[in-house]
């Protein structure tokens, strides 16, 4: 008998293929298999039967003398490690039962393995694969205004949002896009939005810098000087000065 292969890990409730050869008595040729019956021990070492899904034997598959091949439903299995064994059989009027023809094991010798079984990875056609933050930072991710984190990764990354909730990722609404709460909130939580210099805006303090920096002025080195803002138009800063230039008084507009 030429003994069958280890098939593979499965999920339970696979339906496991499986072939072997069945040969005369010291010899590689291949002869056809009578009476043949198959059981299934396991999990471990177990001296039982497996009870439980069909298992189904084809003698002289694809009708070559010899060639068979089963297949066993492993419905109601347990993970471990199993057996296929001829418990009848002969060839060529030799009893071949016992003859272990093939093995298998259910969710126990595979590298990845989901929590629950039928689970699968998402990898994308570069090999990235989703990541779920909560398992990342080991800690459940809260946010004052839902979508605000998604929103933040999207626009960090430059990536399309993810689609689950906070609970196991991050929520973007990808069609209206982030709302002025969301935004909002995001401002306040990386730019001090509403006091973030000396109680002007991070676009308020901006628009100053950039007239008094960049900006047209007039009357320079008088009483009064006057800076413009980068469209070349807009008044952002009126300062007050006596002939030293200390200012007295700063207005901005």
């Amino acid at each position: 008998m030429n003994f069958g292969s280890h098939v593979g890990d499965f999920d339970a409730a696979t339906v496991i293929h499986g072939k072997f050869t069945s040969c005369l008595n010291g010899s590689y040729e291949a002869f056809a298999l009578s009476g043949g019956t198959l059981v299934v021990y396991g999990p471990g070492n177990g001296t039982t039967e497996v009870t439980g899904g069909t298992i189904v034997l084809t003698p002289d598959f694809d009708s070559v003398a010899g060639l068979n091949h089963y297949s066993v439903d492993t419905t109601g299995y347990a993970a471990g490690f199993y057996q296929v064994v001829l418990s009848a059989g002969t060839v060529d009027g030799a009893a071949r039962a016992g003859n272990v023809i093939g093995s298998f094991t259910i969710r126990k010798t595979a590298a990845l393995k989901p929590t629950a079984a039928g689970r699968t990875l998402n990898v994308d056609a570069v090999g990235s694969a989703d990541a779920d933050l909560m398992r990342i930072l080991h800690t459940a991710i809260s946010e004052p205004v839902v979508g605000v984190v998604g929103g933040a990764f999207e626009q960090f990354f430059n990536v399309a949002a993810p689609t689950a909730t906070m609970d196991h990722g991050i929520q973007v609404d990808t069609v209206n896009g982030l709302s002025a709460s969301a935004a909002n909130a995001i401002a306040d939580a990386l730019l001090d939005r509403t006091s973030a210099i000396d109680g002007k805006t991070v676009r308020q303090a901006l628009r100053i810098i950039g007239a008094t920096t960049a900006g047209k002025i007039s009357g320079a080195q008088t009483s009064t000087e006057i800076f413009v803002g980068l469209d070349g138009s807009t008044t952002r800063v009126t300062v007050t000065a006596d002939s030293s230039g200390n200012r007295s008084a700063v207005v901005y507009a």
